[in-house]
């Protein structure tokens, strides 16, 4: 690896040492991600993999006492008359 020296701002750099301790990572490692992804070609990235999906993180996230609310959540969404 290449030692460099970086110059960011004060919110860059608030943001980036909180977003690595939230991801338990050090900020050299998430700067080195930020920069695969970056120079990553678009035509090369799984975007069409679930699990790249930002929404993927809040699978699970929220419970209900409704047993069949991923199969009709219209339902109780927007209280759908046809179903």
């Amino acid at each position: 690896m290449k030692k460099i020296n970086l110059y960011l701002t004060d919110l860059q750099h608030r943001e980036l040492k909180d977003k690595a301790y939230h991801d338990d990572i050090s900020m050299s490692e998430l700067v080195r991600e930020a920069i695969d992804e970056y120079l990553t070609p678009k035509s090369k990235r799984t975007d069409g993999d679930l699990f790249s999906d930002p929404l993927f993180d809040i699978i699970g996230a929220v419970e209900s006492a409704e047993k069949d609310l991923s199969e009709n959540h219209d339902k109780y969404l927007y209280d759908d008359p046809y179903d």
